[in-house]
């Protein structure tokens, strides 16, 4: 029984498709109808090459509050395809950075960390780097002054979840 930490239980993807639906989803309640890994949204009916939705960090700046997308790779991914993403550049930091304000408690109100790619479970990866990645992230949050007062929440691969599947 968890008494100090939750779980999910019977927790799917958003949209039972690819990665990149996922990733559009997990940040901004969409996927503009992409159900596979179509980076180009007039691919999938849009007007536009780019995908055209809001992100959580346009809520956040509006409303105030600090974030930071940290990336461990040259921010490049599917991600930056989302103008709600990309034109946030200014709040895109080194993932270095996350480890050192985790331990100077400088960690803005919201943080998300996008991976490099090798940090997965997909076939011809090595999954303890992911793994590996879990808990520096853990440790660091934990390790920090701001430890008791945030809310560390791991989306694991594809920011979408595959986890208890149902037969």
């Amino acid at each position: 029984i968890l008494q100090n930490f939750g779980t999910f239980n019977y927790l799917y993807t958003a949209v039972p498709s690819a990665s990149y639906p996922n990733h559009q989803f997990t940040q901004s309640a969409t996927s503009c109808g992409a159900m596979d890994n179509t980076v180009d949204y007039s691919k999938c009916g849009g007007n536009t090459s780019t995908f055209p939705q809001r992100t959580i960090y346009d809520a956040l700046l509006e409303n105030n509050n600090s974030f930071a997308i940290y990336y461990n790779e040259t921010p490049t991914s599917a991600d930056m395809l989302m103008p709600g993403v990309a034109r946030h550049t200014d709040h895109s930091l080194s993932d270095t950075l996350f480890y050192e304000s985790a331990a100077n408690g400088t960690l803005p109100q919201f943080s998300w960390i996008i991976p490099g790619s090798k940090f997965n479970d997909h076939p011809c990866h090595d999954l303890a780097l992911g793994e590996r990645l879990l808990k520096d992230v853990y440790e660091a949050v934990r390790a920090g002054p701001g430890w008791n007062s945030t809310l560390l929440f791991m989306a694991y691969d594809d920011a979408g979840f595959y986890y208890d599947h149902v037969i």
